[in-house]
């Protein structure tokens, strides 16, 4: 018992080993006003909120859209009755927005199966005169 009481005393104080009680009590943060589990951020939001739908007039009748879908609408009218230079920059960002994410991987160009060596060298030879068959030999290493 005697070396347990000694070795609570023994720790040592110092850059990066804080006293123990002032260290954090379990369950509470470091960062308390920080952000909580669960809040969702900028482009979460603007997601949800351009799926939902709104009431709009339209040729005298209501209609329920998507928020996206009366936005779109609301420029191209603007741009029909305005200066089209504002209404195709909020078109530009809008559709820059939605493609962030929507990219399809770029294909690997830079290896070509067979059958497409042969289908280009066919083009080749086609356009420019030149018989590339038997000038290449494609299985070299």
């Amino acid at each position: 018992m005697a070396d347990s009481d000694e070795n609570k005393g023994a720790y040592e104080v110092g850059y990066g080993k804080p006293p123990k009680h002032t260290r954090f009590q379990p369950g509470r943060s470091g960062n308390p006003r920080g952000k909580r589990k669960g809040t969702k951020g900028l482009k979460t939001l603007m997601q949800e909120n351009l799926q939902k739908k709104t009431t709009i007039k339209m040729a005298g009748e209501t209609r329920k859209v998507a928020v996206t879908e009366a936005m779109i609408m609301r420029l191209i009218d603007l741009a029909l009755r305005g200066p089209p230079s504002v209404a195709m920059q909020a078109f530009k960002e809008l559709a820059d927005f939605f493609q962030q994410d929507d990219l399809p991987p770029p294909a690997d160009l830079t290896v070509l199966t067979d059958e497409e060596l042969e289908d280009f060298t066919k083009l080749l030879s086609k356009v420019h005169g030149v018989d590339f068959d038997s000038d290449l030999d494609c299985h070299q290493s």
